[in-house]
């Protein structure tokens, strides 16, 4: 759902035009405001062409920052930069966090907007902007590269040589092929050459080895050594060139959080890898960067030039968030009541109102919940309107200059203000990360089955050379002692044998009519249970069940706790489940998942629902 024209998230023109006045004069003083306003700021100073590094306090805020801005940056064809913090001292450092600072450079480098940074992220010591623009390895099939002189640049950049790359800055080379896993990537890339040019690129998962996508480019950035940001180091000043303009999120709050990073990293033997908060303002004031400090939120004007001749956004009064307390479902209604009785005064008296739903699925509750409040005409609202959006934001706003209200889903239900957006598990063989699965377990002896074939003894991985050309393949042995060379990218043809009872079943022969006459057989009988289960279940549907009671504010108080924000799947599930539940047929439904995709949080709504009957 975006949005164009004057559904826009913005700033009015003439606000818009005394905030780019007054910057042109100097620093500026701006009262407080919630984060999702700060974000809009930010992007109005990046669409005015200004570079804009917007600075908070620590990786939470910065997270909660950075998501508000990539929901309000839709519209605008701006994408915010995260440069983040490395999450523990040096030396300590994981290489995925390396990698998404290194990653966040090449983006400032190649003229990103808007950046946004934590204190601890800026205090740390970047490389010279010269090693991350001229480090970079970019390779496309048909690129000329020799893979001894590639893999000679990888190790001198910290990538350590491996027979098999299971994990982050490994790399490893079997004849023609050379795999490598850049720390800024979430899966390897496997190259295969023909003499001294790339032939193919594409990923592949690091547990099964087998090939996921082909890529028609990879970039391998490079990470400097720890020695080198001791001695070289710098910091982002000269990283944004040009109109540049800073963003202080709440200087008072970001002066603490310097002075504790400082004090952990003297104790830590650190202080060489930073650099003082006080002299990167120091060199931005000396580049030419204009500064706009934002008070803390609530507190507006305080004797010097601030917001009050300017704009004011203020947080919406919503219901309040939830802090590991409790609030009473009749209490937050009473809330959300008053919250939506004021959009409806403002919406009658001419001011847009924009409603940000985290989900499709509680876009919908709203819909059937609050009927009243889908989009009407504007002739129908006093000459306003109102606007559902779907979009993490954590929260809302009121901007008296420009007639606009915008609501989060937050606001409405109280749900935490920091609320975290899950990441699906990645499959990968890093040690306590790796997912379990069959190529993952399977080892040299254990049986598989080929779709054609039949069953066999899977013998191991081997580079061998076809038709001119070296190839990886999976080796099967078969009865006889035959042998069946796969292709790692027909890898699929291939699974592992599982079989009823401890008897180990005997190899098939290679184009025997045995395998033939067993798959047939086992097609005829699932046919027939999938007859049976049929019948089964047009019994059940003939018979009545219980239908559940529909959501309560109970329920949505109880889901509103959850810290994390569904998944698109995960709420299409919740959907379904309870779609089964009150309808008066019984319910057959399984819920199916990798582990850490959310089905403990699926089958809690579901079973808070039948409590509640």
């Amino acid at each position: 759902m975006g949005a164009s024209g004057d559904d826009m998230i913005r700033l009015s023109a003439s606000d818009r035009r005394k905030l780019l006045g007054r910057l042109e004069k100097g620093g500026l003083l701006l009262g407080g405001m919630p984060l999702s306003a700060q974000a809009v700021l930010a992007l109005e100073l990046a669409a005015a062409g200004y570079r804009v590094v917007w600075v908070t306090d620590g990786a939470a805020t910065l997270d909660v920052a950075w998501k508000d801005s990539q929901v309000l940056s839709r519209d605008r064809g701006i994408e915010p930069v995260r440069l983040p913090e490395w999450e523990n001292w040096p030396e300590d450092v994981a290489p995925e966090d390396r990698g998404a600072r290194q990653a966040a450079l090449q983006k400032i480098l190649q003229g990103a907007a808007l950046v946004i940074s934590s204190v601890p992220a800026l205090m740390q010591k970047l490389p010279p902007p010269a090693f991350v623009r001229e480090g970079a390895i970019l390779l496309r099939p048909g690129a000329r590269q020799d893979p001894d002189r590639l893999l000679h640049h990888l190790e001198s950049r910290g990538y350590e040589v491996v027979p098999q790359v299971s994990g982050r800055m490994e790399s490893a080379r079997r004849g023609g092929i050379v795999d490598v896993w850049p720390a800024e990537a979430d899966m390897p890339v496997r190259l295969e050459f023909s003499g001294e040019g790339v032939e193919s690129l594409r990923t592949f998962d690091p547990v099964t080895q087998r090939s996921v996508a082909r890529l028609t480019e990879a970039v391998i950035l490079p990470l400097a050594d720890w020695e080198m940001l001791r001695r070289e180091g710098t910091d982002l000043v000269s990283f944004v060139q040009g109109k540049v303009v800073v963003l202080w999120s709440d200087p008072e709050r970001l002066r603490c959080a310097a002075e504790r990073y400082e004090e952990a990293a003297v104790e830590a033997g650190a202080m060489e890898y930073l650099r003082p908060l006080e002299l990167l303002a120091d060199r931005f004031r000396a580049a030419g960067a204009a500064a706009v400090e934002i008070g803390e939120c609530g507190r507006y004007g305080n004797g010097r030039r601030g917001a009050g001749d300017l704009f004011h956004l203020e947080p919406v009064d919503g219901v309040p968030a939830l802090d590991r307390g409790y609030l009473e479902p009749d209490a937050a209604e009473k809330s959300r009541s008053t919250l939506l009785e004021e959009a409806a005064r403002r919406r009658r008296d001419g001011w847009r109102v924009v409603f940000f739903f985290d989900t499709e699925g509680s876009l919908r509750r709203f819909r059937e919940t609050r009927g009243g409040w889908l989009p009407g005409k504007a002739a129908e609202n006093g000459g306003g309107r109102t606007t559902c959006r779907l979009g993490v934001l954590s929260g809302g706003f009121v901007y008296g200059g420009g007639r606009l209200m915008v609501v989060a889903e937050s606001d409405l239900y109280g749900a935490p203000k920091d609320r975290i957006l899950r990441k699906p598990r990645r499959r990968s063989a890093d040690a306590g990360e790796a997912a379990g699965g069959m190529w993952r377990e399977i080892q040299p002896g254990d049986l598989v089955v080929h779709v054609e074939h039949g069953i066999g003894k899977y013998l191991g991985l081997y580079d061998i050379e076809m038709h001119g050309r070296r190839q990886e393949v999976l080796a099967v042995e078969y009865a006889g002692g035959s042998r069946l060379f796969v292709p790692v990218n027909q890898a699929h043809l291939l699974s592992r044998y599982v079989g009823a009872g401890r008897s180990r079943p005997e190899l098939h022969s290679l184009y025997s009519r045995r395998w033939q006459r067993q798959k047939s057989a086992a097609q005829h009988a699932v046919r027939d249970l999938a007859a049976e289960m049929l019948q089964v279940q047009a019994l059940r549907q003939a018979r009545r069940g219980h239908a559940f009671s529909a959501d309560t504010a109970w329920q949505r108080q109880f889901e509103a706790a959850f810290p994390y924000v569904e998944t698109e799947d995960q709420a299409r599930a919740v959907e379904d489940v309870k779609r089964d539940m009150e309808s008066p047929r019984p319910m057959d439904r399984l819920v199916c998942g990798d582990v850490g995709y959310g089905k403990t949080e699926v089958a809690m709504r579901a079973a808070f629902k039948a409590v509640l009957d």
